[in-house]
């Protein structure tokens, strides 16, 4: 009896021991001094499965990782489908003003997977009455890095059915245009879907991103030219923001009108 305890005891302690093992070479595997990605999801699902198939392989990763879940995205989808598809290390949702500030701080990196209009809208307003405004305004000040995919806010995405407006009026398009253009003025990345994973793999790595990942049009040159212009055009950009005291010269005037360029002082 005595000898069947000890055998017990010797099997309970391996197997403790080793439970204990892997436990500990998980957590030295993901240090707390790893980098960490905060993503907000907001109520869109523009390009779903693009924009999941590389979150999972950016969750994959060493980054620690923790979703926010606002009100809108809850609605189409739950909490249950987004730990199913990417494993995160948190799923947080309905935070109030301190944790946000708290989820803010300690984050390397601001994702925004699934950027709507609303959202855009209301935070070039300083409308701060949801949690992802809130969100995003808090780490604005706090100088955080922002990354949004913008295909949920563009109008022009004819291919993504869920947030094209071809048939939209003249202006409603072009004040969508102009918001995502000031959107990035306010100092948030935007990019396409199919960039995203190649994106934060370049911010992680301390790499910066090239123009064509990430081109802003604002120039920062007193004297606007056509060789101004025909790098906003080169990236596809028919909207110029320049500052209240740019001088733009008369043959980037005539260029702007041929090719459809608006140049707007802000």
């Amino acid at each position: 009896m005595d000898d069947k305890n000890i055998i017990d005891k010797e099997k309970i302690r391996e197997i403790v021991t080793k439970v204990v093992t892997e436990l500990f070479s998980e957590k030295q595997s993901k240090p707390s001094s790893s980098k960490k990605l905060l993503m907000l999801f907001t109520g869109s699902l523009a390009n779903y499965d693009i924009v999941m198939n590389q979150l999972r392989n950016i969750a994959s990763t060493k980054y620690q990782t923790t979703i926010v879940l606002s009100e809108s995205f809850l609605k189409l989808k739950s909490v249950e489908d987004v730990e199913k598809e990417l494993n995160p290390d948190r799923i947080l949702a309905n935070l109030d003003n301190y944790q946000i500030g708290e989820e803010v701080r300690r984050a390397d990196l601001i994702l925004i997977p699934f950027l709507t209009r609303n959202t855009v809208a209301k935070v070039l307003n300083a409308i701060t009455d949801s949690m992802p405004t809130n969100l995003i305004f808090t780490a604005l000040m706090l100088k955080k890095k922002i990354i949004a995919v913008r295909d949920g806010a563009n109008p022009e995405m004819l291919d993504c059915i869920t947030c094209a407006t071809p048939d939209a009026p003249a202006f409603i398009l072009s004040l969508m245009r102009k918001n995502l253009e000031l959107f990035k003025q306010i100092g948030i990345e935007l990019i396409k879907s199919d960039l995203l994973e190649e994106t934060v793999t370049y911010f992680f790595s301390n790499k910066k991103s090239s123009s064509t990942h990430s081109p802003h049009i604002k120039s920062k040159r007193e004297i606007i030219t056509s060789e101004d212009l025909k790098k906003a055009l080169k990236n596809k950009e028919k909207t110029l923001f320049v500052s209240l005291n740019a001088i733009i010269t008369d043959v980037a005037k005539e260029f702007a009108k041929k090719e459809g360029i608006e140049i707007i002082k802000i």
